[in-house]
């Protein structure tokens, strides 16, 4: 399993899951929930990190990490041959980030002036 893919004119292609896409949805809709407040972006926020950690997470393997792609039934792969090592934790530290402004609005406009 790798990242080497051939462009074919028919149409073939490998459909993998990866980590990152999941990780930009939660910095997407998070970025939604904070400017805006939409419901359906908390909704697909959850949706995302409660399919990611379902789905990608090694933790039931005993493993600490998350499997960076998969294919598309999204199964175990025992062996591969990189781990991500980027996306997650950028979408973690921008994330909090957010929550922190989020937080910091919230106290300064219950404050009285």
């Amino acid at each position: 399993m790798g990242t080497n893919y051939q462009f074919r004119e028919v149409g073939e292609y490998k459909w993998n899951k990866t980590s990152w896409s999941f990780d930009e949805v939660l910095i997407s809709s998070m970025n939604v929930i904070e400017h805006r407040g939409s419901e359906w972006a908390v909704r697909y926020f959850n949706l995302a990190h409660d399919t990611f950690y379902r789905k990608m997470s090694l933790k039931s393997r005993g493993l600490p990490l998350f499997m960076a792609f998969t294919e598309r039934e999204m199964a175990f792969q025992p062996h591969v041959v990189r781990q991500e090592n980027y996306h997650h934790a950028r979408q973690l530290m921008l994330n909090l980030l957010a929550l922190d402004r989020m937080i910091k609005h919230q106290e300064s406009a219950a404050s009285p002036a």
